[in-house]
């Protein structure tokens, strides 16, 4: 992206924050009574210092205590500004029905927040296991698959949660895991003690990871190593058969879709899919899974004969109203699709990134049950 671009982002930015900082300080001085300017003061000076925290744990070592602690004040401080936000607008419009003094206003912005903030925190850090029924093309019997994408282990996930997906998972009929990428994003709790609870599950089926861009800027090759270590399968461009069920699982590296692509300017330059995906071998008539992190160059991968696309990526938005964001910005952003004969499947993901919070969306944990299609 050109240097004309980025400032233009920027300053939209500064106008969108800028206007809905006067906007809630307008109703909060209505609701309180007093001056307009003392908490559009408050609130300006409240995101600087988010913005500030947030410059601060990106100039150095992400893993101090210093780092952290800024990381998650931060985070969770931009997470509840954006549900009063939400709690004023809901709030604003309920008083176009029915009147309500300063008083009544206030209130219920205050406890509209609280409660939204609670139950974004919580339904973030509790992941639940979606079922996905699919049908592919010569599958010899039907197969489970657990899918897991953006985990996001770091300031706000560690070693407890990443238990926690696991014990879901052996609660579960399934046969293999599948994780497409992002399972770290910080230097924070990334360790190998951490991924431990891998052990469970490599004990029991096969494990199959591809790398996420978040990966990539933690550190791909430990993370990699590290797996290896707890039995998992790091696929690297590469394909392997799943038992006896017939099918194929491919696993991309991440990378762009094709040339001239937004995503092109990956930490791998020079190599897209509809590239690489050519040169792998296996065989076009079998029902074949591919693994990627970013659902781009889905055309490519139709074309050659992949039958289901896993990705993640997106979060779906993570938070109302990015989620409306998403659907714009991303051509795949959660659940099913339909591209020619191959099916895409866009995970919301197991973790959060950036704020640990959930509106509109829900962490999940995908049980994807295969079944051969009827000829």
């Amino acid at each position: 992206m050109k240097i004309g671009g980025i400032i233009g982002m920027l300053v939209s930015f500064l106008i969108l924050v800028g206007g809905l900082i006067v906007y809630i300080g307008r109703r909060t001085a209505w609701a309180l009574e007093c001056r307009e300017w003392i908490p559009i003061v408050v609130y300006a000076l409240m995101m600087g210092a988010i913005m500030g925290l947030m410059a601060f744990s990106m100039s150095g070592r992400d893993d101090s205590p210093w780092a952290h602690a800024a990381v998650v004040t931060a985070n969770v401080g931009i997470g509840i500004l954006m549900m009063l936000v939400l709690s004023t607008v809901a709030m604003d419009l309920t008083r176009v029905i029915f009147k309500m003094s300063p008083t009544i206003f206030g209130a219920g912005v205050g406890m509209l927040t609280l409660t939204m903030s609670a139950y974004a925190l919580i339904n973030a850090a509790i992941p639940r296991i979606k079922p996905v029924e699919t049908e592919l093309r010569g599958l010899s019997r039907t197969v489970q698959i657990v899918q897991l994408s953006d985990i996001h282990l770091g300031h706000f996930r560690g070693e407890r949660h990443l238990q926690g997906i696991v014990n879901k998972v052996l609660s579960t009929d399934a046969e293999a895991v599948v994780i497409t990428g992002d399972l770290f994003d910080s230097s924070y709790n990334y360790s190998g003690q951490t991924l431990n609870p891998f052990r469970q599950l490599t004990e029991r089926m096969p494990v199959w990871f591809v790398d996420g861009n978040h990966d990539i800027y933690t550190d791909d090759r430990g993370i990699k190593q590290a797996l290896r270590e707890r039995g998992v399968q790091v696929l690297e461009n590469s394909c392997e058969e799943f038992n006896d069920s017939g099918l194929q699982i491919i696993g991309l590296n991440y990378m762009a879709g094709e040339a001239n692509s937004f995503m092109h300017s990956t930490p791998r330059p020079g190599t897209t899919i509809e590239e690489v995906l050519p040169g792998i071998e296996y065989d076009r008539e079998r029902p074949t899974l591919l693994l990627h992190h970013n659902p781009v160059g889905v055309q490519a991968a139709e074309a050659e004969g992949i039958d289901l696309y896993l990705a993640g990526h997106t979060h779906g938005g993570q938070l109302f109203p990015v989620t409306l964001i998403n659907d714009v910005m991303f051509g795949y952003n959660r659940g099913r699709y339909h591209v020619g004969e191959m099916q895409i499947y866009v995970s919301e993901g197991s973790g959060t990134f950036a704020m640990p919070m959930r509106l509109g969306t829900h962490s999940e944990i995908t049980l994807h049950t295969l079944r051969p299609k009827a000829k």
